[in-house]
């Protein structure tokens, strides 16, 4: 068929039962890319005679065959030829890492989106919500960092403001209990007054921890109300280990308070504790953003082959 000019197509066939119910007619188009225009649709009964002696002699079985009035009854489907596409995607994937190995780099948009967290990134020149979160400051020199409390209960107990490691700018609070006291009890509580929240705003909390002789017990992090005693969001859990690990949260309070709050990280236990870097920031909700928008590029399916939705 030309591409600009109108090509008249036809088609017989015979009935060979009566169909009450009626039947579907449709025309359709299965190539990639594809566009085709369809006008003065007939249908109608005998032998096949071009269409302005059909129009002129004959019933057409169509309604608003020309679609000079709208386009009902008829309707429009459209659907991908996936199977197409998923061979384009494997072979742009393959000629990717083929041009790697080579040295020639190819563009990631994915590990773009990866690099930008879930809620986005918080405005830095904003007042942080977290005083002193990075430990840097102690003016009195009493070994907690000021605007921090660390409470330590057990035996053989200390707590230092120190470097975390020899020569580094960086700060860390440290909290050892060497074993428990006569009633059984051993516990490390870091806490900030004052922290303040708003109802239904989505916030991320980092820190970064490491531990000695826990035997990997789990630490709980949360917000408290100190007038109610009740959590603005249920506390989070999380296991650090010999080596400094990066740890985030996303949380939602379930109230607004401007004071009377207890940011706290805590643990039951002997050992030795290190936090460094705590920061909380306001963010977007975190089904906004990359999640939504262009991390995949087709639907995903059942038994499919999840690397052809990232765009490598």
């Amino acid at each position: 068929m030309s591409e600009d000019d109108w090509t008249e197509l036809h088609a017989t066939f015979r009935v060979e039962q009566p169909f009450d119910e009626g039947r579907q007619a449709y025309i359709g188009c299965n190539d990639d890319g594809g566009r085709f225009r369809a006008d003065m649709l007939q249908l109608y009964e005998g032998d096949y005679v071009p269409w302005q002696a059909a129009a002129e002699g004959r019933e057409n079985l169509f309604a608003n065959a020309s679609f000079e009035e709208g386009t009902e009854p008829w309707f429009f489907q459209h659907r991908e030829n996936r199977n197409t596409r998923r061979t384009f995607r494997r072979a742009s994937f393959m000629l990717s890492r083929i041009l790697a190995n080579m040295g020639v780099s190819a563009e990631t948009p994915l590990l773009e989106h990866f690099s930008n967290p879930p809620g986005g990134r918080g405005d830095e020149a904003a007042e942080p919500l977290v005083k002193n979160g990075d430990f840097s400051v102690d003016a009195d020199e009493d070994g907690v960092a000021d605007g921090w409390t660390c409470e330590v209960t057990g035996e053989g107990t200390s707590r230092a403001r120190e470097r975390v490691e020899p020569g580094a700018e960086k700060w860390c609070q440290r909290a050892t209990c060497e074993r428990p006291n006569a009633d059984g009890r051993s516990e490390v509580i870091l806490v900030q007054q004052g922290v303040p929240v708003k109802e239904g705003q989505w916030y991320r909390i980092s820190l970064r921890a490491r531990a000695e002789g826990t035997n990997g017990v789990s630490v709980a992090m949360t917000i408290a109300n100190t007038e109610t005693w009740r959590f603005f969001f249920e506390q989070e859990a999380f296991a650090p280990d010999e080596e400094w690990r990066d740890f985030t949260f996303l949380v939602q309070p379930n109230d607004t308070a401007d004071a009377n709050t207890r940011f706290q990280i805590w643990h039951s236990g002997v050992g030795t504790v290190w936090y460094s870097d705590v920061h909380m920031e306001p963010i977007d909700a975190p089904d906004k953003g990359r999640w939504l928008a262009g991390l995949y590029l087709d639907e995903p399916e059942e038994c499919d082959d999840p690397y052809r939705f990232f765009r490598w």
